[in-house]
């Protein structure tokens, strides 16, 4: 004990030079066995940053410590070192959703993940025009498909080979797993850097919410654990939840989820569309390839292809001499599959006689003229309806193709279709689903209006031009939209000179009819999880469902609570003094309301 406290004292005080060897007896302890003792100890000690360990002065030098003792401390920070650099590695890729969508989102990181979008697009539009350039006259679709699309046995092995992968991890002794894919893989539209989309449906199935976001955890964790996986992302606050990893072996980014069923009945649709013409199939691949050069397919995901493809579907069926008819005339005579009030039934093979017989050059420059043209605030996209109609009619219910979503609506209390906030597109089987309420942000619109115009007018230029030069031309040609910057604010000397001009024109006092300062409108759309957290605090209320829950009834206690929630900030946080607005309407107005409308 002696021994020890006198070490013990040296360490507290940090008297390194008056540390003596001789104040240990040489029979009590073997002087090596001491010295690795004291350097495991001072090992310990917190050091200034820069400074060197003392030497130690019992007896040995640095260099002829025992070199055991000191390898196997180094060795042990070592693995601790990189066991708390896995857990730091594994804590980022659990993350809700990834750091560069986000820094998308949000803005902060947009122009990287903008550079990446555009290298990969890059990737596959030089060997393109490449081999545009050098390909025979009619052979430039042959050369278009091949250059982006992978072949048929490729699809099936990759396919093959994340499936099996993902039947390990997914795997459960009482509860059997059945894969599905839909999407572009599905249809029939896929590109070579297409994602591999994925519905599981398991013999005890996952009908809650809650359900499916337990299951998405549990299956992460597996995919951790095996190693098949990596970049395992959770994205459990989208409309349907779902789980975004990377297949190592084949390195394809895969999208699963454990509710959206009604993706595989869209997809096998969709192939018999592409089937029934193969106009419609190129005229596709160019849509879809243009968007992504065009700046309409981002790394955001504000917009997506099957909203284009509803959006060329509809555009063939509108034409006096229609390439494909409605969806509502395909299901005549066809079992139906039902799905609630809604009917998922689809032919196998459609079977039409059309009259149109326009070259795929004039249907892809009239499908740009028509969206350049449309007014996409008042008129309504509907694949089943087959026909122009503005939202207005929906309104007021005067769409007789739309008899039973409108008996859906009000006999059953479905949701109604929830249009805009900028283009309405209604699914062609979920008649009360607006598939284009991805698109959220005006910024977003805009770009795809400019693009669509810009389209049309690259199109009407090298209308003469060959059909090679025509497509290298939409490819190549392509502008992105920019939002005007604001004007600068004036200083404190223009300021005060503007004052003192306007009290000299008015001799001090503001007339009666002196204008108002302009103001300003900010539009607020709700979020999906936002509308759905409000949606059950109404089922909480209401636990014995005496009252429908409407759509309309969600959003008003959303948008209710949401500005309760910005005056108590701007009160309290921000120190802002908050009046109601009573103004006096004009004439034709409504009166504003008080609880709705705020000066500050």
């Amino acid at each position: 004990r002696r021994k020890f406290c006198k070490i013990r004292v040296f360490l507290l005080t940090n008297s390194f030079h008056d540390f003596r060897a001789s104040s240990v007896r040489r029979s009590d302890c073997d002087r090596g066995l001491l010295t690795a003792r004291f350097v495991h100890a001072t090992q310990r000690l917190p050091f200034f940053p820069g400074e060197r360990a003392p030497r130690i002065e019992a007896g040995m030098s640095d260099q002829q410590q025992p070199c055991s003792s000191r390898q196997a401390t180094t060795t042990k920070q070592q693995e601790s070192n990189q066991a708390k650099q896995e857990r730091r590695k594994r804590r980022k890729r659990r993350l809700s959703m990834t750091k560069k969508e986000s820094k998308g989102l949000n803005g902060a990181g947009g122009a990287d993940a903008e550079d990446d979008k555009r290298e990969a697009v890059n990737k596959f539009l030089e060997p393109l025009v490449k081999a545009l350039r050098e390909c025979e006259p009619g052979n430039e679709m042959q050369v278009f498909l091949d250059e982006l699309q992978p072949s048929e046995a490729n699809i099936e092995l990759g396919l093959a080979l994340v499936k099996r992968d993902l039947q390990r991890v997914l795997s459960f002794a009482s509860n059997a797993a059945q894969i599905f894919e839909f999407g572009s893989v599905k249809s029939g539209l896929a590109m070579r850097d297409s994602d591999l989309d994925f519905y599981i449906h398991y013999q005890h199935e996952q009908r809650e919410r809650e359900d499916q976001i337990k299951m998405i955890h549990v299956v992460a964790s597996r995919m951790d654990k095996t190693g098949l996986f990596g970049q395992i992302v959770k994205i459990t606050g989208a409309k349907v939840p779902l789980l975004r990893a990377i297949h190592l072996s084949t390195n394809c980014c895969c999208d699963i989820n454990f509710s959206n069923a009604r993706g595989c009945y869209n997809s096998k649709f969709i192939k018999a569309v592409m089937q029934f013409d193969p106009r419609i199939l190129h005229l596709a691949m160019i849509i879809k390839f243009w968007s992504k050069c065009a700046y309409v397919l981002d790394e955001k995901r504000q917009f997506n292809s099957y909203c284009l493809v509803m959006m060329l579907i509809f555009y063939l069926q509108t034409r006096k001499l229609p390439v494909i008819p409605s969806v509502e005339d395909m299901q005549q005579g066809i079992p139906r599959i039902e799905y609630g009030p809604w009917n998922l039934g689809y032919p196998q093979a459609i079977t039409y006689k059309t009259w149109n017989e326009n070259s795929l050059r004039d249907l892809l420059i009239g499908f740009f003229r028509y969206y350049s043209e449309f007014e996409f605030s008042r008129n309504l996209i509907s694949p089943f309806v087959g026909r122009l109609c503005s939202l207005q009619e929906l309104e007021k219910k005067n769409i007789r193709e739309l008899a039973k979503y409108y008996r859906a609506c009000e006999v059953d209390g479905y949701t109604p279709l929830m249009t805009g906030p900028w283009i309405t597109i209604q699914d062609p089987f979920e008649l009360n689903l607006n598939v284009a309420r991805v698109m959220v942000t005006d910024k977003r619109f805009e770009q795809f209006r400019l693009s669509l115009q810009h389209g049309y007018d690259v199109c009407t230029k090298h209308r003469e031009a060959s059909f090679a030069k025509l497509l290298e031309a939409l490819f190549t040609d392509t502008k992105q939209y920019t939002k005007a910057k604001p004007k600068p604010k004036p200083t404190s000397k223009q300021e005060n000179g503007a004052q003192a001009g306007k009290k000299s024109e008015t001799n001090g006092t503001a007339g009666k009819d002196a204008p108002k300062a302009p103001g300003q409108t900010w539009r607020f759309p709700p979020l999906e999880n936002e509308l759905f957290v409000v949606k059950q605090i109404l089922l909480t209320r209401d636990p014995e469902r005496k009252t429908v829950i409407t759509e309309p009834r969600i959003r008003q206690l959303w948008s209710a609570s949401v500005l309760e929630f910005m005056v108590d900030i701007l009160r309290k946080l921000f120190m802002v003094e908050l009046d109601p607005v009573e103004e006096e309407p004009q004439q034709g107005e409504k009166r504003p309301d008080k609880k709705n409308s705020w000066n500050f």
